[in-house]
């Protein structure tokens, strides 16, 4: 009987060893490209994600609380732009292509389709999904503000691949869909209806390199490495 009774003592025990085991904290650094969909790119366009790329990097935490589970703090920035001539929409003539800056704080969660865990050598790669949403601040290149969106969105996939003891590597993809038609500075007015697309709000991607190194450890009783 009283074996009985320790019975879910102990499973709970190892049930918190295997879920301590893989937590960990990673800092990482990405880099990249950022590209953009809306009225000059418009997402019918079977070119829109590789149109007019730009410089994209920032830096972020990852907390793996599973081998399975992680999520991610992001601080990123991404340059986008467009032109006039990639889109069949009416531009205005004084608008024929825009540039500007996109700075990203978001939050997603990550799910590895293989065990991995960060630092252990037996976790050698595994493919993975992420989303999440955050905000977005960007200047509107028509007023020449500093505006904030919420980003609606957040869904992409990557790959994450062992490469040390401490350092760990991926590649990713993701897109952003924000809350937001005047990434560009296209505005739509009742006197110019006809100008870009009103019905769909602006995206943009981040697409690149990660290299995280793991800060601390939550598993150093019960890992080996």
């Amino acid at each position: 009987m009283k074996r009985n009774i320790l019975i879910p003592f102990v499973a709970l025990f190892l049930l918190n060893v295997a879920v301590v085991k893989a937590q960990t904290f990673e800092f990482g650094l990405f880099a990249g490209t950022s590209t953009y969909i809306g009225d000059y790119n418009p997402y019918d366009e079977p070119s829109s994600l590789i149109t007019e790329p730009g410089i994209s990097g920032g830096a972020f935490v990852r907390f793996n609380y599973t081998d399975h589970v992680a999520l991610r703090l992001n601080a990123l920035y991404g340059q986008i732009s467009g032109s006039a001539e990639n889109t069949t929409y009416f531009i205005p003539p004084t608008q024929q292509n825009f540039s500007t800056g996109v700075t990203e704080l978001s939050l997603v969660g990550e799910i590895n389709f293989l065990p991995y865990v960060a630092g252990d050598p037996e976790s050698k790669f595994s493919p993975f999904i992420f989303g999440g949403s955050g905000a977005v601040l960007f200047e509107d290149v028509y007023t020449q503000e500093y505006k904030i969106s919420r980003l609606g969105l957040i869904l992409g996939l990557g790959f994450k691949y062992h490469i040390s003891n401490k350092i760990n590597g991926s590649v990713e993809w993701g897109m952003r869909a924000t809350t937001t038609d005047e990434l560009d500075g296209i505005y739509h007015t009742a006197t110019n209806p006809g100008v870009g697309n009103p019905k769909v709000n602006d995206w943009y991607s981040f697409a690149g390199l990660t290299f995280t190194i793991r800060i601390r450890d939550r598993c150093s009783v019960f890992c080996p490495y």
